[in-house]
């Protein structure tokens, strides 16, 4: 064990040397991890101490060299250096806080005294607003509330961050009237300007009792049948009436170019991929425009005037624009009107259609629409009935299965809670043993069974953990495992319900299913074993998954693997090769290898091997003497009077820290 542990230091010094040399000529960072990967590598080979006395004799002059300081003052716990530090970057040259959001965060984060995140905003990064609301937080409890308020109203006009917090705050007083007056005034007198007004309505959405903001209709300039939808759709919250009245002149409007050009923009405006079919865009404003009129008029309680709107958008099936399912809005509309000229229509087209989930999906969600329960239940039974499938027939089995899921989820809400609860229970032992367990249909509905929302504990017991060699081939049928096969194993497993012995059979059985230890099988059989304790089953498939995973699907899982390893290690008192694996693996703890080594120390001490679990400890320490979470712990142990001279001589050897003072305090 020694003997290993000295090659992967010696191996390790030829890396650190390295490190220490280009350390002094970083030109810039990339990100925090590489900072503070490069800042771990040079404490692992030299005496924090020694290098915050020979940075305190340098003058930094580059912001890599800022940063530096600030990492590793700040693992010192030095506190006033690196105040001193931060008071430094806005002066350094070339500074612009154009950095990436996680070194940012580190210089929010170096000091979080009221003071320190002032300077923070004000004078480092003045246009970031990350942490905003904490920052309003601290101010109100640390600092004068009527000096934040005027600090917020003197960035609200820069920032849209700033001005939320500023409504807010004065909110909880009940004083945000006036600033959202002052907004308003901006919008009359700007009536062309889309950023002030959605400033306005964005700060009225953040108080309890909203300003009416119908006056937008008439006082806000637009011109176009896009513009008029487009500012409808921001009032129809708010203001249906008003969103009725633009709406209405959107339709009666000529559609141009220009609608064309706008329409397009504003469909594309939060789309991630580029749309599948080439779109009608004339065509599409009228639909929508349709659409939102006759959600307006839900909305005021005139379902006679949403009545037409709902039968044409029903009625629309074209291919070149972009339909979203109207049915459910069409049944609460006709549920108001009194009217079942869509149900009409509806039923009509069973013949053509119900051979379709689409359809049945429809129909159900328009006697939804009605509160219609008995019809929508019926809806979901006929379909079941409509939609029959075979082995091999892979589209029908998804149309299937879809319509299975909806209906499970409606017979879930328990309308007639005893009738409900059976029917669904009947409906998946039913779909579960209707084709053999290898197929992704079995599986499934198998996920379907273990979902929490759905509450089918006795059905989950008796048709899955009560059978262990249909599970084992309801898995078996699955190449490789992800996360949804952990879930599911978590799921039938990983509960009181189930007794220890059965819970043997089951764990026992899944690993024979691990053919291959390098497979994604072993990797998340044994993160299923570790989440429900079975520690000494998980370790094995651990460690063999790390041992021969083959790159294809190495890469992705690597980290965790490792880390839940070293976990294992650590919980079933294994320190020795929980220390080995740190260091056979220091590129993934790189970021937690303080407190990876505070956690083997506490285990070492535990098991009364004081002398290692100190030099663990101090190990830690160097690296990072904030990391004392786990010092109560270790003093529990005895390791504590050594603790308690460590931490008096670190006390002596470097005053400026105000680590030593709190970890004696711990100690005490």
């Amino acid at each position: 064990m020694h003997k290993t542990l000295l090659i992967c230091l010696a191996s390790l010094t030829l890396v650190l040397n390295t490190a220490a040399a280009a350390f002094q000529g970083t030109p810039n960072y990339q990100n925090a991890e590489e900072l503070q990967r490069e800042v771990t590598l040079l404490l692992l080979d030299k005496n924090i101490n020694e290098i915050t006395k020979q940075l305190d004799s340098e003058t930094p002059s580059t912001v890599a060299s800022l940063f530096r300081r600030l990492a590793i003052y700040g693992r010192a716990g030095q506190t006033s250096r690196v105040r001193k530090t931060l008071e430094q970057f806005p002066s350094v040259e070339n500074w612009r806080c154009q950095v990436g959001y996680d070194l940012k965060q580190l210089i929010r984060n170096a000091d979080k005294s009221l003071d320190a995140r002032r300077l923070y905003y004000e004078q480092i990064c003045t246009n970031d607003t990350d942490g905003a609301e904490e920052f309003v937080k601290l101010w109100q409890s640390d600092g004068d509330p009527k000096e934040l308020d005027a600090w917020l109203g003197d960035r609200s006009n820069r920032n849209d961050e700033w001005l939320m917090q500023r409504v807010m705050l004065r909110a909880r007083s009940g004083a945000a009237g006036e600033l959202l007056d002052a907004l308003a005034a901006e919008v009359r007198a700007n009536p062309t300007d889309w950023d002030r007004l959605d400033r306005y309505l964005k700060a009225n959405s953040y108080i309890a009792e909203r300003q009416d903001v119908g006056w937008i209709a008439d006082t806000f300039e637009v011109h176009t049948a896009t513009e008029h939808f487009e500012l409808a759709e921001r009032l129809r919250s708010l203001s249906p009436q008003a969103s009725v009245r633009l709406l209405q002149k959107s339709l009666a409007l000529p559609f141009t170019d220009t609608d064309a050009k706008q329409l397009e923009k504003l469909m594309n405006r939060y789309r991630s991929v580029a749309l599948s079919i080439k779109v009608n865009w004339e065509k599409q404003l009228r639909y929508s425009t349709k659409r939102s009129l006759a959600q307006a008029y839900q909305q005021m309680n005139q379902s006679l005037a949403a009545q037409p709107l709902v039968e044409e958008l029903v009625a629309i099936k074209d291919t070149d624009i972009l339909l979203e399912d109207i049915h459910q809005l069409a049944g609460t509309v006709q549920s108001g009107s009194g009217q079942r000229v869509v149900e009409t229509k509806i039923l009509r087209d069973e013949t053509e259609r119900r051979s379709t989930s689409e359809y049945w999906l429809e129909r159900a969600g328009y006697y939804s629409g009605r509160n219609e329960y008995e019809r929508e239940r019926d809806s979901y039974r006929q379909a079941l009935v409509a939609l029959t499938a075979k082995h091999e027939d892979t589209r029908a089995l998804i149309a299937r299965y879809q319509v299975v899921r909806a209906f499970a989820f409606f017979l879930g809400k328990e309308h007639n809670a005893k009738e409900d609860k059976a029917e669904l229970e009947a409906l998946l032992t039913r779909e579960l043993n209707s084709l053999p367990p290898e197929t992704d249909y079995a599986f499934q509905i198998a996920e379907l069974i273990t979902q929490n929302e759905l509450e089918l504990d006795e059905l989950r017991n008796s048709l899955l953990a009560k059978r262990p060699s249909y599970l084992t081939r309801l898995l078996d049928g699955r190449r490789e495992w992800t996360n949804t096969e952990q879930g599911l194993i978590e799921n039938v497993v990983h509960r009181e319900e189930v007794p220890s012995e059965l819970k043997e059979k089951l764990w026992s059985s899944l690993e024979s299913l691990v053919r291959e230890p390098g497979s994604t099988r072993a990797y998340f059989l044994a993160e299923a074993m570790e989440g429900s304790d079975e520690l000494q089953r998980a370790i094995p498939l651990l460690r063999g998954y790390v041992e021969h995973a083959s790159p294809n699907n190495w890469e992705g899982y690597k980290p965790g693997a490792v880390s839940d390893l070293f976990a294992a290690y650590c919980r079933i008192k294994q320190w020795q090769a929980a220390e080995k694996l740190l260091f056979a693996h220091q590129d993934v703890f790189s970021h937690a290898l303080p407190k990876a080594l505070a956690q083997v120390a506490v285990v070492a001490a535990q098991q009364n091997a004081i002398n290692d679990a100190m030099r663990l400890w101090r190990m830690s320490t160097n690296l990072d003497r904030r990391n004392i979470e786990t010092l109560p712990e270790i003093a529990q142990t005895n390791a504590r009077p050594q603790l308690l001279a460590m931490y008096r001589q670190m006390k002596k050897d470097d005053p400026v820290s105000t680590i030593p003072d709190l970890a004696l305090r711990l100690l005490q």
